[in-house]
């Protein structure tokens, strides 16, 4: 195999003996390439010597050709998982400078020895294709020609400038950036024709084109830097917040973005942060729902400023406060005839796995997505012969379960006798491994809408933003207070922070205690219940 030649990347021999281009291609891109690994694509020349001109020509022709299909990969990529902004528009001297980038990059490249003289002539030949391209188009009036060879020019020279700024234009922009970059082509031969005569001190193109703009701090970046100040995200590294989390900063920053029209957060300013502010309460949305997004973005700035990716948070020192007078509306406890209305419709219009998670929900006081993701192996019996839901947070399970607080919220919580008595779980097991629930989804989402739209709604018990899924939870923790039970054992039943140090620090808590938990768990009479 000849030298490895840094002019000419991703050159191989084949078997054959013949170079061939391989290019290898990034995991997250590779879904959007027919799943493949790398490109191979043979040179179709029988020389091996990479200085010989047919070798740089043919290589140039399929590194253009493999360079469009990644840009549009990597385009792919960027548009569903948000990783690069799209920047609409860029300024006209934003745009010229990126069209002038690539030709300067290639002149203080020749100037350092890093291209080869080949490679120059080639260079200096591709602009005079492209300008003679565009001048038969003038004259003829056929433009495709002239099209496609401006377009294989920006997709070889303008990827790398996208990347270097992590930006994807929008088409009038990348149009714009086209037409200055094939503009500049007169100059950057100027500027070779002077060194081919020996002058180094040309500088057409650098006396006519402004800077590369400066690359901008996007949201992401400042997003992805939150992900690692709190330890990571829960369903990929075990630890850190929720992936809905994520979403839920993601679609916060999605709707300062629309509001205020600006794309990065060293663009606005104290006024748009007034403004966005104001806009937020004139909304339709709930005090609650505004403030959570406000507080969200704050929080951002707040992240970008202490590592440095910002300079200043200009929603520090505005808020958004509930009106005086408004009401906060929370989810309610059942009353005691709605739940009979509510057991007694769900015997008739369920199935066995929805009774199982409406009955869990309620003598358990859990949260939604623990019973949901309940696993066969996680309901166990102590010594002392006590069934009990052993709520573990597991997100990197084959099976994952998440709960809200991590580790702090396991425990071992007692089944109700109403469970026992009812023996659903033991109808709906379905082996050692796997969700307990196997006909639906362990997403909360749907058991949510069910409850709302088939069980709530067709008895009247339905009120936007205070009857729901989670009053189940609500019902629990008032009918322990009515039955006596003490706080201590409530707040172990749920895992709540214990007001007790010796109880949080030492030993293995009251909250993984189920066989003293199971007395008074059972002081809550349901036999009332359908």
């Amino acid at each position: 195999m000849p030298r490895k030649n840094s002019r000419l990347p991703y050159l191989e021999l084949n078997r054959a003996g013949r170079l061939s281009y391989v290019r290898r291609i990034p995991p997250e891109l590779r879904e959007f390439l027919g799943g493949k690994s790398a490109i191979r694509r043979s040179l179709g020349v029988k020389t091996t010597d990479c200085t010989d001109t047919a070798v740089v020509a043919a290589w140039n022709a399929v590194h253009t050709a493999v360079e469009v299909l990644i840009a549009g990969a990597r385009t792919e990529h960027a548009r569903q998982s948000g990783a690069i902004t799209e920047v609409t528009p860029l300024s006209p001297r934003d745009v010229a400078g990126i069209g002038a980038e690539p030709w300067r990059k290639l002149l203080k490249a020749g100037d350092e020895g890093q291209i080869t003289p080949e490679i120059q002539a080639l260079l200096a030949e591709a602009g005079g294709k492209a300008m003679a391209a565009l001048v038969s188009a003038l004259q003829t009036g056929d433009f495709q020609q002239a099209q496609r060879m401006k377009e294989e020019i920006a997709a070889t020279l303008l990827t790398d400038v996208f990347n270097q700024l992590q930006i994807t234009p929008d088409k009038y922009s990348y149009a714009q950036i086209q037409q200055r970059l094939l503009g500049y082509v007169g100059d950057m031969r100027r500027d070779l024709e002077a060194r081919a005569d020996g002058d180094f001190g040309s500088a057409v193109l650098e006396s006519k084109a402004p800077p590369l703009p400066r690359r901008k701090v996007t949201w992401e970046q400042v997003l992805e830097q939150y992900r690692i100040s709190v330890g990571g995200t829960t369903e990929s590294d075990g630890q850190g917040v929720g992936e809905d989390r994520i979403a839920a900063y993601r679609n916060a920053i999605a709707d300062i973005t629309e509001r205020t029209g600006k794309h990065f957060p060293d663009e606005l300013t104290i006024d748009d942060a007034r403004e966005y502010a104001n806009s937020l309460q004139a909304s339709d949305l709930a005090i609650r729902t505004q403030q959570k997004k406000y507080e969200m973005i704050k929080h951002l700035y707040k992240i970008g400023v202490e590592y440095g990716l910002l300079n200043s948070n200009p929603l520090l020192n505005i808020s958004i406060k509930r009106p005086k007078g408004s009401t906060v509306k929370t989810y309610r406890s059942f009353t005691r005839e709605e739940l009979i209305a509510i057991f007694d419709y769900l015997g008739k219009t369920a199935d066995i796995e929805r009774q199982w998670v409406v009955n869990a929900l309620l003598c358990t006081g859990g949260r939604s997505a623990e019973i949901i993701c309940i696993r066969t192996g996680d309901i166990k019996r102590s010594k002392a012969g006590i069934h009990y839901f052993d709520f573990v947070h597991r997100p990197l399970d084959k099976y994952p379960t998440s709960l809200k607080g991590g580790d702090a919220g396991e425990r071992k919580t007692p089944l109700h006798q109403r469970l026992i008595d009812q023996g659903h779980y033991q109808a709906i097991k379905k082996g050692k491994d796997g969700y307990l629930m196997t006909a639906y989804t362990t997403g909360t989402s749907s058991w949510t809408g069910w409850f709302r739209d088939v069980i709530l709604k067709p008895l009247d018990i339905y009120e936007q933003g205070t009857t729901g899924l989670h009053s189940l939870r609500n019902t629990a923790i008032d009918l322990w207070r009515e039955a006596g039970v003490d706080a201590e054992f409530r707040r172990a039943f749920v895992a709540h922070a214990s007001k007790d140090v010796q109880d949080k620090i030492y030993g293995d808590g009251l909250k993984n205690m189920p066989d003293v938990l199971a007395k008074e768990i059972n002081k809550v009479d349901l036999s009332w219940l359908p």
